[in-house]
Formats: C-alpha cells, sequence, structure tokens
C-alpha cells in the first residue's frame, strides 16, 4: 500500500516536471519565433531601403501622386509585387496624402518610414513617408505561426515519445511487480495443502496406529482434494506468467458452509495441538458472490495463524453476522496477540512482527497481506483487534451478493 502510494507520488511530480518543462518550452519557441519575425522584417526592410532611397533620390517633384506612381513602378521592378499602402504624414501629426484605399493606423503602427523634405515656394519641411505591405506583413505573421506549429508538434512528439516511455516503463514494473507478488501468494497458498497432506500421510503410514476404514478413506480424500487445490494453484500461476493477469471466476458462495469446509482442512493440526474451533453463527445471509479458491485461502490463512501464534491450546472463535448490506467475519484466538504499534503494519508485505514465539513464526510475511488484497479484490474491508497476551481478532467484512 505503501509502495502504491509511492509510485502516484513520483508519477504526480513527474507530471509537474513535465508541464514545467513544456511550458519553458513554449515560452523559448515563442521567443524563438518573434526573434525569427523581426529578422524577416528586417531583411525585407534592407532591400526596401535601397529601393525607395535610389527612387526618392531621383525624383525632382514634389507632386505625391507622381511620387506614388514611380515607385509602385520601381518596387514592381526590383521583386516587390505586393500591394501596397503609402501616406505622407507631415509636422501638424496629420497625412496630407494617402493613397487609395490606405489605412491611417495600420500606416503608423505598421508601416515603413523614411525621411522626405518639401519645399514650398514659402517653406522647406521635413515629412515622413510610410509604405505598408498588408500582405507581406500577413505573409511574415504567417511564417512565424506556421513554423511555431510545427517546432510545437515537434515538441509534442518528443514528450509524448517520453511520456510513453514512462507509462510504458511504469507499467513493467508494476506487471514484474505483480509478477513476484503473485508467486510469493501462490507459495504462501500451497504451504496449507503441502502441510495437510504431509499430516495425512503420516498418519496413513504410521503402522502404531489402528486406524478405522472410514478414517483411512477420509485421510485419503483429503490428500485428493489437497491435490487438486495444488494443482489449480499451479495452473492459476502458469496463467498469471502467460497472461500477466490473474484469473478469477465469481460465484455464488456460502460462507458458512465455506467455514466449516475450510476448518476440517486444518483439523489435523488442530488435533496435534489440542486446538478448538468454535462456531457462533450469526448471520441470516451468508451468500456473497466471489472467488472461492482465494477466499478460502485468506480464512485458511487467519486460521493458520491463530495455530502458529498460539499461547498454549488454541481456541478459535469464528462467528459472523450481518451488517447493513455486508456480512461480518471474526476470527477471534487466545493466541499471544499484537502490539497496537504493530497493528497498522501486519497487512503490509514482508512484514514480520518480532515475538517471543520464534518456532512459531515461518515464512515470509506475505499471508496478511495475500489476505488484505483478497478482501480488496471482492470490496470488502479487513482490521484487526488485539492485545499483547489476550490474543487477537481479524474482522473481515465483504459484501452480500445482490439481487
Amino acid at each position: 500500500m505503501d509502495i502504491l502510494r509511492k509510485n502516484n507520488r513520483h508519477l504526480i511530480t513527474l507530471v509537474i516536471v513535465l508541464a514545467v518543462v513544456w511550458i519553458g518550452l513554449l515560452f523559448s519557441q515563442y521567443h524563438l519565433a518573434k526573434r525569427a519575425f523581426s529578422n524577416q522584417r528586417e531583411l525585407f526592410q534592407a532591400r526596401l531601403d535601397d529601393v525607395v532611397g535610389e527612387s526618392l533620390d531621383r525624383i525632382d517633384t514634389m507632386d505625391l501622386v507622381v511620387i506614388d506612381a514611380y515607385l509602385s513602378s520601381k518596387l514592381s521592378q526590383n521583386g516587390f509585387p505586393e500591394s501596397y499602402e503609402l501616406g505622407v504624414f507631415c509636422e501638424d501629426s496629420s497625412f496630407h496624402y494617402l493613397s487609395k484605399g490606405a489605412n491611417a493606423q495600420s500606416l503608423l503602427e505598421e508601416g515603413f518610414q523614411y525621411n522626405l523634405l518639401t519645399i514650398s515656394d514659402e517653406e522647406a519641411h521635413l515629412d515622413t513617408l510610410y509604405i505598408y505591405f498588408p500582405d507581406i506583413e500577413q505573409r511574415f505573421h504567417w511564417d512565424v505561426v506556421i513554423s511555431y506549429t510545427i517546432i510545437t508538434l515537434f515538441l509534442v512528439l518528443i514528450l509524448l515519445c517520453f511520456v510513453g516511455f514512462v507509462l510504458l516503463f511504469q507499467k513493467q514494473r508494476k506487471t514484474n511487480a505483480f509478477r513476484e507478488r503473485m508467486v510469493h501468494n501462490m507459495a504462501h497458498e500451497l504451504k496449507t495443502p503441502i502441510t495437510s497432506i504431509g499430516l495425512a500421510t503420516q498418519l496413513l503410514l504410521d503402522e502404531s496406529l489402528e486406524l478405522e476404514k472410514a478414517e483411512e478413506q477420509s485421510y485419503v480424500r483429503m490428500i485428493s482434494d489437497e491435490a487438486k487445490t495444488m494443482e489449480g494453484l499451479v495452473d492459476e500461476a502458469l496463467a498469471v506468467f502467460r497472461n500477466n493477469k490473474l484469473k478469477r471466476e465469481r460465484q455464488e458462495v456460502f460462507i458458512h458452509k465455506l467455514l466449516k469446509t475450510v476448518t476440517e482442512v486444518h483439523r489435523l493440526s488442530l488435533n496435534e495441538c489440542h486446538g478448538e474451533v468454535v462456531f457462533d453463527f450469526q448471520a441470516q445471509n451468508d451468500l456473497v458472490f466471489g472467488d472461492v479458491v482465494h477466499l478460502a485461502n485468506s480464512f485458511s490463512n487467519l486460521i493458520d495463524n491463530a495455530i502458529k501464534y498460539r499461547n498454549g491450546d488454541p481456541k478459535i472463535t469464528i462467528s459472523t453476522r450481518n451488517v447493513g448490506e455486508t456480512i461480518e467475519i471474526r476470527f477471534a484466538d487466545n493466541g499471544i496477540g499484537i502490539d497496537k504499534s504493530n497493528q497498522k503494519l501486519i497487512f503490509e508485505p514482508f512484514v514480520r512482527i518480532n515475538t517471543d514465539n520464534e518456532h512459531y513464526v515461518k515464512g515470509y510475511g506475505l499471508g496478511l497481506n495475500y489476505v488484505w488484497q483478497i478482501v480488496e479484490y471482492h470490496k470488502g474491508t479487513i482490521k484487526v483487534e488485539s492485545e499483547l497476551g489476550k490474543g487477537t481478532t481479524f474482522i473481515m467484512s465483504l459484501p452480500l451478493k445482490t439481487k
């Protein structure tokens, strides 16, 4: 659980970093686009300066209509075929000449400026000649927009490739973690049938015991049932590695019947340590829709823990009751108990609680994590109540099958 939360935090951090990098690249490309626009305009103006400067030097009339016509001819001859607007701005802050269709505002804001010395009979004054190319300005803008768009799409492609790589890496990590978890879970699940088969085999081979025919048959059936369980677990493990996912088949499960069946599997272990199981079934509705194999294994795990972490002769009380639309299952034992500081950790994988009962504590600390996973898969909850030296109660809640 902590690992999942840590991975989520890393993913959020990565997204934030990518967003910051993306915004930085956008601003960088925006400034580059502005610089490209400025460079295009400067190159165009340099060419224009040569043509306009030479034309104004050769004009010996102050007739603005003639100047307009002459400039139009020269610009066309020198590769400026675009239409333009022309205006002469005098010292009194107004245009006293505008070519046909010229826009005064566009001339002032985006037009190219040239000094024009006007000499009349009364005085000489310096005016400003404005030339504005609407088509070429739009082309400048479109060139910048297109280049900016191409660069932006290229950056998007790079970022998408990077994000895809990160997601693929995360998926691969999850797949590997899932496989490892399932291997550990399967190994833990196999312990119970192997133990049961071993005990039953020892009893059958013990010549000092005089077993009745019915007892022998019950042990043989137990070995057969547990062998089938192991076969199913092995097939399931192989399916996990072929498909990278666990195939779970849901069906109607009667919890009371399943609890009694699972308890019988541990009958030999209980008899060996003089333990007993007491049932207190108060639930009126015990029908759930779930995976019978994994539910059975989770119940078996809790019973097995109660036997392993015993304090003297184990006594296990399994009780049920209905709470709303759920069935609450309690596994209470009289074992060694769990300290409160460790109760929040017991459902984490690979967590081992140090006890004074070391010879009973064997395994990899995966059993209760497996139980938590199965309960979560069934949309249920599980919690623990315990006190050192006074036993432990696991409280599992599973949703009932709805109509």
